[in-house]
């Protein structure tokens, strides 16, 4: 303990906390976003907390259309569409649009222009080319399809609630609101 200890306190602060950093990141990481089990479990806590949330917040009409599972449905693929080919002809995907510029987005996921997802995947291809590195490039398509899952999962009851909140009379900006804070 004594050497940890006095290894930490040649590290500095900064160092130490950069490490940890890195450390509670990955573990958040592995435990939620890169965690397939996660997506459902955390889908199913979504619609509970929501269904109390809204019902209090915005009353039982905006609750029972939010969380129908008609738009929940149409919500999910619309965000997996726009992050998976960044595909925005559905209403709903033009919602999410709507949504995510209005503020009511949240999360650790960033959202990427396909001229952006083209130049990365070049860079990996060329990587892939160079290095060898199939085995990573797998892998990190693995990962990303995981990631784009669990954005549509998380996306899903806040796009349904923007949509409900937007058909029964608030403005998009009370919409966003309400979708990022459910």
């Amino acid at each position: 303990g004594e050497k940890i200890a006095r290894a930490m306190k040649d590290m500095g602060v900064k160092r130490v906390h950069k490490s940890f950093s890195y450390f509670l990141n990955y573990l958040r990481y592995v435990s939620t976003i890169g965690n397939p089990e996660f997506i459902f479990s955390n889908f199913l806590r979504d619609i509970q907390t929501a269904g109390i949330n809204i019902g209090a917040e915005q009353g039982s009409v905006v609750r029972n259309s939010a969380l129908s599972p008609k738009n929940l449905k149409s919500a999910w693929s619309a965000v997996f569409n726009v992050v998976r080919n960044n595909e925005l002809d559905s209403e709903w995907a033009q919602l999410y649009e709507r949504m995510r510029l209005a503020g009511g987005k949240t999360g650790f996921f960033d959202l990427k222009t396909i001229e952006e997802k083209i130049g990365n995947m070049k860079s990996k291809l060329e990587s892939v080319d160079k290095d060898g590195g199939k085995i990573v490039a797998g892998a990190r398509s693995i990962t990303d399809f995981i990631e784009q899952l669990n954005e549509a999962t998380e996306s899903a009851v806040r796009l349904s609630l923007f949509k409900a909140m937007l058909e029964n009379g608030y403005s998009e900006a009370q919409s966003a609101s309400g979708a990022k804070n459910v």
